[in-house]
C-alpha cells in the first residue's frame, strides 16, 4: 500500500479546493441591479437601472407593482452581454410601497428594487427647512444641517436612522467624493497663500502703487475703486485691505465715510465672484458640477463657469456703477446728503471703529511684487493645467477642428479644473513661502503659523461646502428636482426662470447674510429646472442651453446682490468697520444704488438675455444705462456745494 506523504495531501487539498472554485463565477447572478431608489414620490417618474454582467444577451421581463393597486405594468427588453438599461416608472397618487421585479427565466436569480413611495411634497422639507431656519436663525450651517437630517429621516424612516444617515452616508461621502476633496484642498491653499501675501506686504505694495493717483475726491474714489478690482481673489483680503488704507486718503479729500463703505463694499463680492481666479470660484465650480450631476449632465464646469459670467448682469454692472458714480462724482439720495455733508462741513462719518480682529499689518516688507509673482502664477498656472490635462484627455493629441480659438476652447474644456486648480494654488503657496524665505528670512515656523492661518480662515467656507453637497445629495435621493419639474412645468415660463432665481437667490442671501449658503441651497434645484423645464415646454435646444447658463448666472449674481444689501452679511459688516463708517448708514445709503443696479440687470439684462440676445452686448447697454442713470438722476456734490 502506497504511504500518503504531507506533500501529496496539500496537492490533493489544493485540487479538491480548485475544482470547487472555478464554477463560483457561473454561479454570479447574470442580472444586477445599478440603480434603485429606496424612496420615489407619488405621481413624479422614478429611474430603474439593471445591468448584464454576463457574456450572453438577456430576455427580461419586469413587473411593476404597487401597494394599492397590485400589478401596474409590466413588460419586456432585450440587454446585450455587459450592457446597462434603465427604464421609468411612476408611483401612484395613492401608492405607499413599489416594487420593480426583474427575471430572466432559468439564467439566474429575480433581482427587484423596492422601497417606500411618499407624496411629492414631503421631498420639499429638506430645502424648506434649510430655508425657513436660516432665516430665523440667520444660521446657515446649523439650518443646512437640519434639512439633511429632515431629509435623511425621509429616507430611512426612523429617527435613529435618520441620525446616522447624515453622518455616515450624506457627510461622510460629501467629503470622500474625489473632485470635492480637489475643492477642499484647493479652497485652503488658495486661503494660505492669501494669507502668506498679506503677510509680507504684498497687496500693501500694490496699494501704494495706486495711491500715487489719488489727487482729487473723483481720483481717490476711481483708485478706491481700481484697488478694488486689482485684489480681485478675495472678497475678505479686499475689504480689509481697501477699507483700511484708504481711510486716510478718503479723509484727506473729503469723501463720507458712507462713500468709502460702498466702493469697498460694492468691488469686493462682485468682483471675486466673476474673477477667473479667487476663493469663490472652487466654490461656484463644485455647485455647478453637483447640480450637473443630480441632472446626469457630463460638462467641464469650468468652461459653464467662463460661460455663465457674461449673465452675470449684477455683479458686472455693480462695479460699471461704482465706476460711473467716481467718474461723474455725482450722487443721489442718501449718498448725496452725506456726501455734501462731508464737503461742506467736514463731518465724514459718525463712527470710529476700534483695532479690527483678527487684522495683522504687514511684517515682512511692502512690495507689490510679492503680490504680483504668486498671483500671476496661479492664474498661468491654472492655464497651463487646463491645457496639460486636456492634452492628457484627448489622448495626447491637440484637437484639428475649427479655428485656433475653437481649438484651444476643445481642449480647454476637455481639462480637468479641479487638477489645474489645485495644482495652481499649491504652486503659488509655495512661491509665497520661498518669497518669505529668501527675500525677507522669515523661519520656516512662521511661514508656516501665517500659511496655516489663512487655511483655518477658509475652514468654515469647507464646512459649508460640505454641507451643500451634502443636502444636494438629499434634494437627489428624494427627487426633488424631479417634483418641482412636475408642478412647475406647466406653471412658470421657462424663459423668465433665471430672472425668478435672481429675485428669490436675492431674497434668501438677503435674510440669512450669504451669499455662499444661499447658492448651496438654490443651485441644485435651480439647475434641474433649468434643464428640464425648457425641454418640457418643447423650446429649441440652443434655448435650453441659453437659459441653463442663465440660470446659474441668475443663482451667483442674485446671491450677491442679497448679501450686497443685507444689514447682516458679513461683508457688508466688514466694509463698514474697515472704512469707519456707521453700519445703519452704510447700508441704507448703498441700498438705493444696488437696488437700481439690480433694476437694470433684470429688464436690460437677464430677461432679454434669456431670450438669446447676446449678453456681452446687454452688458454694454446696461452700463451705457448705468452712466445714464447717474449723469441725468444724479447732482454734483461739489458744484452743489459750492452754488450753495
Amino acid at each position: 500500500m502506497k504511504r500518503l506523504t504531507f506533500r501529496t495531501l496539500l496537492r490533493s487539498a489544493l485540487f479538491a479546493l480548485l475544482l470547487i472554485l472555478l464554477p463560483l463565477p457561473a454561479l454570479a447572478n447574470p442580472l444586477q441591479l445599478e440603480k434603485s431608489p429606496s424612496v420615489v414620490l407619488q405621481g413624479v417618474a422614478f429611474e430603474v437601472k439593471v445591468k448584464n454582467a454576463s457574456s450572453h444577451e438577456l430576455a427580461v421581463t419586469w413587473n411593476a407593482t404597487q401597494a394599492s393597486q397590485g400589478t401596474q405594468a409590466q413588460g419586456e427588453f432585450k440587454l446585450e452581454p455587459f450592457a446597462s438599461q434603465s427604464l421609468e416608472f411612476v408611483a401612484g397618487e395613492d401608492a405607499s410601497k413599489f416594487k420593480v421585479a426583474f427575471e430572466t427565466g432559468d439564467l439566474g436569480e429575480p433581482v427587484s428594487a423596492e422601497g417606500r413611495a411618499i407624496s411629492g411634497w414631503l421631498s420639499l422639507l429638506p430645502p424648506l427647512v434649510a430655508i425657513g431656519l436660516a432665516l430665523i436663525t440667520k444660521q446657515v450651517l446649523v439650518s443646512l444641517m437640519a434639512g439633511i437630517f429632515c431629509g435623511a429621516l425621509l429616507v430611512s424612516n426612523s429617527l435613529f436612522g435618520g441620525f446616522a444617515m447624515t453622518l455616515d452616508t450624506y457627510l461622510i461621502e460629501s467629503v470622500t467624493n474625489t473632485d470635492h476633496a480637489f475643492i477642499l484642498f484647493f479652497t485652503m491653499s488658495l486661503g494660505g497663500m492669501v494669507s502668506l501675501i498679506s503677510a509680507s506686504g504684498g497687496m500693501q505694495g500694490v496699494v501704494d502703487v495706486l495711491c500715487r493717483w489719488a489727487k482729487t475726491p473723483a481720483s481717490t474714489q476711481l483708485v478706491t475703486w481700481l484697488m478694488g478690482i486689482a485684489i480681485f481673489f478675495d472678497d475678505y483680503a479686499n475689504t480689509l485691505l481697501v477699507g483700511q488704507t484708504m481711510k486716510p486718503v478718503t479723509d484727506q479729500q473729503k469723501v463720507s465715510r458712507e462713500k468709502l463703505a460702498y466702493l469697498v463694499d460694492s468691488t469686493a463680492a462682485p468682483i471675486a465672484s466673476v474673477a477667473l481666479i479667487s476663493t469663490w470660484i472652487g466654490y461656484e465650480i463644485s455647485l455647478i458640477n453637483d447640480g450637473f450631476k443630480t441632472i446626469g449632465l457630463d460638462r467641464n464646469v469650468y468652461l459653464v463657469f467662463l460661460q455663465s459670467i457674461g449673465h452675470r448682469f449684477y455683479a458686472i454692472l455693480a462695479l460699471a456703477f461704482v465706476f460711473a458714480i467716481a467718474w461723474l462724482h455725482r450722487d443721489f439720495g442718501p449718498m448725496l446728503k452725506a456726501e455734501r455733508r462731508a464737503y461742506r462741513e467736514g463731518v465724514l462719518g459718525s463712527n470710529e471703529p476700534g483695532p479690527m480682529e483678527g487684522h495683522d499689518e504687514p511684517t515682512w516688507g511692502r512690495s507689490a511684487v510679492d503680490a504680483v509673482l504668486p498671483v500671476g502664477l496661479v492664474l498661468v498656472g491654472t492655464i497651463l493645467g487646463l491645457v496639460y490635462t486636456g492634452l492628457d484627455s484627448l489622448g495626447g493629441q491637440y484637437p484639428t477642428e475649427g479655428d485656433a480659438i475653437r481649438r484651444m476652447g476643445t481642449l480647454i474644456s476637455e481639462g480637468n479644473s479641479y487638477k489645474a486648480l489645485l495644482w495652481a494654488a499649491t504652486g503659488g503657496g509655495l512661491l509665497s513661502a520661498l518669497i518669505a524665505k529668501l527675500r525677507y528670512k522669515v523661519s520656516i515656523e512662521k511661514i508656516t503659523e501665517v500659511y496655516m492661518k489663512g487655511v483655518n480662515h477658509m475652514m468654515s467656507a469647507c464646512v459649508v461646502l460640505v454641507l451643500a453637497w451634502a443636502i444636494g445629495d438629499v434634494c437627489k435621493t428624494l427627487l426633488t428636482g424631479n417634483f418641482l419639474v412636475a408642478i412647475s412645468s406647466g406653471n412658470l415660463s421657462a424663459p423668465f426662470l433665471p430672472t425668478v432665481t435672481f429675485l428669490l437667490s436675492a431674497a434668501v442671501a438677503f435674510a440669512t447674510g450669504t451669499s455662499w449658503g444661499t447658492m448651496a441651497i438654490v443651485m441644485p434645484l435651480a439647475i434641474r429646472l433649468a434643464w428640464e423645464l425648457p425641454a418640457q415646454q418643447g423650446l429649441p435646444t440652443e434655448s435650453l442651453e441659453t437659459i441653463l447658463i442663465a440660470t446659474i448666472a441668475g443663482v451667483l449674481a442674485g446671491a450677491t446682490f442679497g448679501d450686497h444689501c443685507s444689514p447682516i452679511s458679513d461683508t457688508t459688516i466688514m466694509s463698514s468697520m474697515a472704512s469707519g463708517c456707521d453700519h445703519i448708514e452704510h447700508v441704507r445709503t448703498q441700498i438705493p444704488y444696488a437696488a437700481v443696479t439690480a433694476a437694470i440687470s433684470i429688464f436690460l439684462g437677464t430677461i432679454p438675455a434669456a431670450y438669446g440676445v447676446n449678453p456681452w452686448l446687454l452688458n454694454v447697454v446696461g452700463i451705457i444705462a448705468c452712466f445714464a442713470v447717474v449723469r441725468f438722476v444724479g447732482k454734483p456734490v461739489v458744484e452743489e456745494s459750492m452754488n450753495s
